[in-house]
């Protein structure tokens, strides 16, 4: 059970990787114009408190509860620091997509 569970994990971030990397540049474009509304203190990183908040604004159908986005800050902030960098939220949302759910492995986020 754990080397399958490994094994789709593995996949997700593969899969992940390349919808976000196969995306237009404007997407990307997007996400850094995104995080930097954000970041409201301008530290060029997003606390906790700055990515709830910022991200209530961009409602996606019923999933953009608070408990939702603490989720979803959770899951992208890797280093378990407490703060999301650019480089943390642009891998976190590739692999979302625009529901907040895990992308479908092949689909881009338009």
């Amino acid at each position: 059970m754990l080397k399958s569970m490994l094994c789709a994990l593995t996949l997700l971030t593969l899969s992940a990787t390349a919808a976000y990397s196969a995306e237009p540049a404007r997407g990307a474009a997007d996400l850094e114009k995104r995080f930097k509304q954000y970041d409201t203190n301008h530290d060029g990183k997003l606390s906790r408190e700055e990515y709830v908040s910022g991200n209530s604004q961009t409602t996606q159908s019923g999933n953009n509860t608070a408990a939702k986005r603490e989720e979803r800050f959770k899951a992208m902030d890797t280093n378990k620091d407490g703060f999301l960098t650019l480089d943390e939220y642009k891998t976190g949302r590739a692999a979302l997509g625009r529901d907040g759910q895990p992308r479908k492995s092949g689909s881009a986020q338009t």
